[in-house]
């Protein structure tokens, strides 16, 4: 097939994820210290060298990863990857929809809310509410 030969696969883990978003977006990624209750889903931070930054990864196929794993996958990259820097926090947090949304405003770390989320890692409500949530954030930011 097409897809086959083309030497395309499907991505298997967040570290893989991490190599193929640096040399296709010129980005740079770090932990999403932003938002720990979004973190297990969304463990990444993107910061583009325009500035732009943006949270990953917001796909059916990342968040499939992510569940299928237990939260592992999340757990392992959010341990390897630089804490995110304080401007891009504060930016983030400073947005109007922080003082709407309650899981914007949880505090903790990710790893607290990965412990959390564990025994719900396949319940498709919990993830819901949690892509709900991050769905009402900007798709990015410019910092």
């Amino acid at each position: 097939t097409p897809v086959a030969n083309s030497g395309f696969s499907a991505i298997t883990s967040f570290e893989q994820f991490c190599t193929i978003a640096k040399r296709y977006w010129q980005v740079t990624l770090y932990r999403n210290d932003v938002f720990p209750a979004l973190a297990p889903y969304f463990p990444i931070v993107c910061i583009a060298e325009n500035n732009s930054c943006w949270f990953a990864a917001a796909t059916n196929e990342m968040l499939e990863l992510t569940m299928n794993s237990g939260f592992n996958e999340s757990k392992h990259i959010l341990s390897v990857l630089p804490s995110c820097p304080e401007h891009a926090i504060n930016k983030w947090r400073a947005l109007a929809v922080c003082d709407t949304e309650p899981l914007l405003q949880k505090t903790g770390s990710p790893e607290q809310f990965i412990e959390q989320y564990k025994n719900k890692a396949k319940d498709l409500q919990n993830r819901d509410r949690i892509v709900t949530g991050f769905f009402k954030l900007p798709t990015a930011i410019s910092l």
